[in-house]
């Protein structure tokens, strides 16, 4: 299987991984002014090791969500809940395409 064509190809433990991952970051941002941090951590850990870099872009969308939706002063609090929600879902995907990556590379080392 091609890697290029990952997103048409998803196997269902693939997409069952990203959709978690979405799910508890959702939950854990469900209220942006009372984030439950131990759901935060958890979806940022099963997010690793693309979170290593996918960390600068929680940073800066979830910093723009919070800044245009004028979440911290009493605005619309589901921007940054979907912000932070779509961010690690993203994530989440690389390390399908990683996986992907490295299971190839290991199968055609295995048998040249």
């Amino acid at each position: 299987m091609d890697v290029v064509s990952w997103p048409a190809s998803f196997r269902w433990y693939e997409a069952l991984y990203v959709a978690a991952v979405a799910v508890v970051m959702a939950v854990a941002m469900h209220d942006p002014n009372h984030v439950r941090q131990g759901l935060f951590a958890v979806a940022l850990v099963a997010a690793l090791p693309a979170m290593l870099a996918g960390g600068l872009l929680l940073y800066v969308f979830g910093a723009a969500a919070w800044n245009l939706s004028g979440a911290d002063t009493g605005g619309e609090t589901w921007p940054v809940t979907l912000t932070y929600t779509l961010v690690v879902a993203v994530v989440a995907a690389v390390n399908v395409m990683l996986v992907r990556m490295l299971r190839s590379r290991r199968w055609h080392a295995l048998h040249r």
